[in-house]
């Protein structure tokens, strides 16, 4: 009998657990969207782990120097004509190098997904480590 009630509350566990990571983040719960500081956009990164698209949007080589576990790479250039390729289901995350891209990149979003309401800019500079780790400054 207590094998059994250890292995419910296990089953029980681990199914509260999966379904947290399926209910929506309330828009009480997210900053308003636009820029973050490098400070708000790591708590977000925290805060919505997987279910938040991180999109770089710098060049190919400068991606390849590092970056973001998972980011998708959107260089600037191409934003445009790759706009279908931003989530429009899941939040946004934009970075570049100091900020600057990031924000040309996010009015284009924001022009052309108007009612996109989770999705901001790093006003910051990410810096990459050699084993995958990154931080903002």
């Amino acid at each position: 009998m207590k094998a059994l009630y250890s292995r419910c509350v296990a089953v029980f566990a681990a199914c509260a657990i999966i379904l947290a990571a399926l209910v929506p983040v309330s828009a009480a719960d997210l900053p308003r969207p636009g820029a973050l500081s490098s400070s708000e956009a790591m708590s977000l990164m925290q805060h919505l782990g997987d279910r938040l698209a991180v999109i770089d949007v710098r060049t190919a080589d400068e991606f390849a120097q590092g970056h973001i576990p998972n980011a998708t790479l959107l260089p600037i250039q191409s934003l445009h004509e790759n706009l279908g390729r931003v989530p429009a289901d899941r939040p946004v995350l934009i970075v570049c190098r100091t900020g600057r891209r990031a924000e040309v990149a996010y009015n284009m979003l924001h022009e052309a997904m108007p009612n996109k309401h989770d999705i901001w800019f790093l006003r910051g500079v990410p810096s990459y480590g050699a084993d995958g780790s990154f931080t903002f400054k």
